[in-house]
């Protein structure tokens, strides 16, 4: 019988990976609204970011942020 990833440990793995990359999709939505980005923009890198995830956020973080200051 092979180990299942769904138990034990690899259930708290799978949970903490997803925790961790709904808050980074979560931080990244709230400071791309919040920057002084046109609306367009926004619109833009929103779908990015949701659409990528977790690519997207990071790219913002590294990529769009500087760009939209």
């Amino acid at each position: 019988m092979s180990p299942s990833i769904y138990s034990g440990s690899g259930l708290y793995f799978l949970a903490l990976v997803l925790l961790l990359s709904v808050s980074v999709l979560v931080w990244a939505l709230v400071d791309l609204w919040k920057s002084k980005a046109e609306q367009n923009t926004k619109l833009l890198w929103t779908l990015l970011v949701v659409m990528v995830n977790p690519i997207g956020a990071i790219l913002w973080f590294t990529v769009g942020k500087k760009a939209n200051k």
